[in-house]
């Protein structure tokens, strides 16, 4: 009886051992060398390790982030990332962090409109320059070292547009010469003064936008005021009023509308103006009355003659225009 129970206990607690098949005659050598080979090969799952094992292995223990081998490469790549969190991303005022301000939408501020083009149709000028006339007589020499009658004008003018580049007008220049002598010292001098305000016409012709080939056509009175001083004669100044007639062309040149900031828009512009022609100019007569201061004897002077101011003459102006 005790036998039994030995053998049973034997046969619980040892592994069951496969039974082995009756030898067959027939069977060959070959396979059963494979499936022995198989059989002994131990399984898959027993000797490969883990993913996670192997990872763990060669990685260092100690971290705090989850280790990302355990999770299936599928899985991670269906997995959509997760938003942030607003209140770990934002900055903490308390531990020094920069706040950035939320701007307002604010919509585009619309572009300024152009101003529409103004047309070409009229022009008021506005000059200031100098003007000189090369006098013809030797009589001047009396009144100037040199014989350019040298002088400024100032005046103003209008033109306005006939067909594409043609204008016509006219305006009014007031012109101012003076000059004086003393080639005696003290013994004989001289003075000369010119008034002349001058009424014009005008017809130019506009090339290009910013240059004009113009041409002037005008007279007025000429105010003489002149004193002739020596031992025999008076130094009490004398005013003679005779005619002038003058005949000029020149060139314009300005700033076009395309140079200007309001382009086609502009209303105002600047430019320089050049004149060359001939000036005629009535004689004057010099001659001049003694100063007798009582003298019982019959006085005569020396007759001066007539002075001519006539010649050639040029000016170079500024001007200011208003279109």
């Amino acid at each position: 009886m005790n036998t039994l129970l030995t053998l049973s206990c034997l046969l619980l607690t040892s592994p069951p051992v496969a039974e082995t098949e009756p030898e067959n005659p027939d069977a060959d050598p070959a396979a059963e060398q494979t499936e022995k080979s198989s059989s002994d090969a131990p399984p898959e799952a027993e000797t490969a390790p883990a993913p996670a094992e192997a990872d763990e292995a060669d990685e260092p223990a100690a971290t705090d982030e989850p280790s990302t081998a355990e999770t299936p490469a599928s899985e991670v790549a269906d997995a959509e990332p997760a938003a942030p969190d607003a209140e770990e991303t934002a900055p903490d005022p308390k531990q020094g962090g920069d706040m950035a301000p939320v701007q307002p939408f604010t919509a585009p501020a619309s572009a300024k409109k152009p101003r529409p083009a103004r047309p070409l149709l009229w022009r008021l000028d506005f000059s200031l320059g100098v003007a000189s006339t090369l006098v013809g007589d030797t009589g001047y020499l009396a009144f100037s070292d040199d014989k350019p009658l040298l002088g400024a004008d100032f005046g103003v003018r209008f033109d306005y547009r006939l067909g594409q580049r043609f204008f016509v007008g006219g305006g009014a220049r007031y012109s101012r010469f003076a000059t004086e002598r003393d080639p005696y010292d003290g013994l004989l001098s001289t003075e000369l003064t010119v008034h002349e305000p001058t009424v014009y016409g005008r017809a130019s012709l506009m090339t290009v936008e910013g240059v004009d080939v113009f041409a002037d056509l005008g007279g007025g009175p000429s105010i003489v005021l002149d004193r002739i001083s020596s031992a025999q004669t008076s130094a009490k100044r004398r005013r003679t009023a005779t005619g002038a007639f003058s005949a000029t062309g020149g060139v314009s040149l300005y700033l076009p509308k395309q140079w200007l900031p309001g382009k086609q828009a502009s209303r105002v512009t600047a430019g320089l103006e050049t004149r060359l022609g001939y000036q005629f100019r009535g004689a004057i007569d010099m001659s001049t009355d003694p100063s007798l201061d009582d003298e019982p004897l019959r006085t005569t002077t020396a007759d001066y003659g007539d002075l001519g101011l006539r010649g050639f003459v040029w000016g170079v102006s500024l001007f200011i225009r208003v279109m």
